[in-house]
């Protein structure tokens, strides 16, 4: 365990023999002068000459975002400004202020645990994602946002947040790409990693149904033509098949 501390007293017979027996808890633990970038205070109320320094402590601890840990120094209980301070009453016994530091230290693996947790439980949240084949569309509702984000990573690798941006819906995103994760389709890379390349079909409902056969194009006999179209008609064409391949396997 450790952190950062303020005293108002630092140099207090109390205050000294407190930190004492923090420091035989752990050894990383760093004075700070301001109260505000403190993560535990240790008030000895005895050495205190000015009441009103107290009170003042007392409203800038109201105001905090992240309110510190506080250990409240004093021969009467009666005395604690705050009741989410913690009295101790001089001298202070080891086991009392080890008692006073394990909750937070307990909180603290916890949310390191959560967090490794998290990363382990959700890979696809780290790297570049790519979809090596479509996955069962029609089991998410055949939402068009998500058969949009999953056609775009059939065709080039993304990361989460830019997937995200692609208007779907965080939970429903994270179910799609658990059972990709799952059942082989989707591929993590590092962001450095390059993206494997892989032969994209089209089975977006159940059964894993087939994409319709595609018309090689005859070859050619002449001067080699323009593409016909702008790109905005490519897009339009892209989306009509979108359409079409929604209706067809939603009624099944």
């Amino acid at each position: 365990m450790s952190g950062t501390v303020w005293a108002p007293a630092r140099e207090s017979a109390s205050t000294l023999a407190f930190m004492a027996t923090l420091r035989l808890h752990s050894s990383a633990w760093q004075w700070v002068d301001a109260p505000q970038h403190a993560q535990w205070w240790v008030i000895d109320a005895a050495a205190l000459a000015d009441a009103q320094a107290l009170a003042a402590w007392a409203a800038l601890y109201d105001r905090l975002d992240h309110a510190p840990r506080v250990a409240f120094l004093a021969a009467q209980m009666a005395e604690l400004p705050r009741p989410a301070w913690t009295f101790f009453k001089p001298p202070v016994k080891s086991g009392l202020i080890f008692n006073w530091v394990r909750p937070r230290q307990t909180a603290q693996v916890a949310i390191a645990q959560a967090a490794a947790s998290s990363a382990a439980a959700m890979p696809w949240r780290h790297g570049l994602l790519h979809l090596r084949r479509w996955p069962n569309i029609s089991r998410y509702g055949n939402t068009l946002e998500l058969t949009v984000a999953c056609s775009r990573l059939l065709a080039a690798p993304a990361d989460y947040e830019q997937v995200l941006q692609w208007s779907v819906p965080a939970p429903l995103l994270d179910q799609l790409l658990s059972d990709a994760h799952r059942e082989g389709l989707l591929h993590i890379a590092s962001p450095a990693a390059p993206a494997p390349v892989v032969m994209q079909t089209a089975a977006v409902a159940v059964g894993a149904a087939p994409a319709p056969d595609r018309v090689s194009p005859a070859p050619a006999t002449g001067p080699a033509q323009p593409a016909s179209g702008t790109a905005p008609e490519a897009e339009r064409s892209r989306w009509d098949l979108v359409k079409r391949l929604l209706g067809k396997f939603a009624i099944r």
